[in-house]
């Protein structure tokens, strides 16, 4: 069968309720082991969607939502934002606006079927920003499809969860954006290859690469 991915109002209470059961069905094993019901799912969806730049996606099979995955702006530096994400000094790290990637899940019994990289996708291409962020289990599912789509872990949290970035426009085939020429510097962004391999940038398994100021940072809060 087909599979759909749309842009979805907030306020269509049925897709809301089926985007709810399928996070409880996401969330609720392994490595997660959530508790919210559905009622506490739909509030904190209705909230997070009243913040700057919310999307939402939702991929359907028929009229049944089997995944989806809904995000905001935030912006840099703002030290509310270390609360936010339990990521402390990462306000001092990231300077700009970016699309955090709130919350992403697919419905068990359709893993393996691609669906969350395209949700990834989706949600990408409905923002308007050129770099995201998200919160998530250093190993997990999500963790390997943005680590396969060129995300990075910028920083390690507690409860072995990491906070990743990604290019939102890798996909997109302008010479300012090869992967092959140019690569992302944190703290300094889109730079070209030969002039990163020249400025003797560090380059982090884990990071990617760093300038020598955002390297220092992470040793300053034990990242």
């Amino acid at each position: 069968m087909d599979i759909r991915i749309n842009r979805i109002d907030p306020t269509q209470t049925t897709v809301v309720e089926q985007i709810a059961r399928v996070y409880r069905e996401a969330f609720g094993g392994a490595p997660w082991y959530e508790t919210w019901d559905i009622e506490t799912i739909k509030k904190d969806f209705s909230n997070e969607m009243k913040r700057r730049g919310a999307v939402c996606v939702v991929a359907q099979i028929e009229a049944e939502v089997v995944g989806f995955a809904w995000g905001y702006t935030i912006s840099t530096p703002d030290p509310a934002l270390e609360e936010h994400l339990d990521a402390p000094g990462i306000h001092n790290a990231l300077y700009g606006n970016y699309f955090y990637l709130d919350e992403c899940a697919v419905t068990p019994s359709q893993h393996g079927r691609g669906i969350g990289k395209k949700i990834v996708q989706a949600i990408f291409a409905e923002q308007k920003h050129a770099q995201a962020l998200l919160r998530t289990k250093d190993g997990s599912p999500m963790f390997h499809l943005i680590a396969r789509m060129g995300g990075n872990v910028i920083q390690r949290i507690s409860g072995e969860r990491v906070i990743m970035w990604i290019g939102t426009r890798v996909s997109h085939t302008s010479s300012s954006h090869n992967t092959a020429d140019r690569v992302y510097v944190q703290g300094d962004g889109y730079r070209s290859r030969s002039e990163v391999e020249k400025s003797g940038t560090i380059y982090d398994p884990h990071y990617g690469y760093v300038t020598n100021d955002f390297w220092a940072m992470m040793i300053d809060t034990d990242m």
